[in-house]
């Protein structure tokens, strides 16, 4: 997943933000906006702020509530954790991901020992 450019950025949360607003319970939209929150606010700072770590969290969690079997959407909330510098919360949803398709990405198990690698060095 990565990030909107950034001349589309304001683009993009307008289309989620619409999305939602069309069908609240399109959990899909959620967890893109809350990633590309996370990973916009990284990228222009090296690190999340406080603000954007409320509305990510809100979105993260209005999409696992939602959707929460959908092993695409768990590995989107997985990877915006990642963004917000929570391992333990990625692992949490990469191995929900894992669950809700048995077949997942072999990516997913690398990531799950990476960041494993990187909890235990903290």
């Amino acid at each position: 997943m990565r990030c909107a450019a950034p001349g589309k950025f304001h683009q993009a949360l307008a289309a989620f933000e619409k999305a939602v607003a069309i069908d609240p319970k399109h959990g899909w939209s959620y967890a893109q906006w809350g990633a590309t929150l996370a990973e916009a606010d990284r990228r222009d700072g090296g690190k999340v702020t406080e603000e954007t770590t409320r509305l990510v969290e809100e979105k993260l969690k209005k999409a696992a509530e939602i959707l929460p079997h959908n092993a695409v959407v768990l590995k989107t909330v997985g990877q915006a954790y990642e963004f917000l510098d929570r391992p333990a919360q990625a692992i949490e949803f990469y191995r929900r991901a894992i669950t809700a398709n048995p077949k997942a990405n072999d990516a997913l198990h690398a990531d799950i020992e990476r960041l494993s690698a990187v909890i235990g060095k903290l």
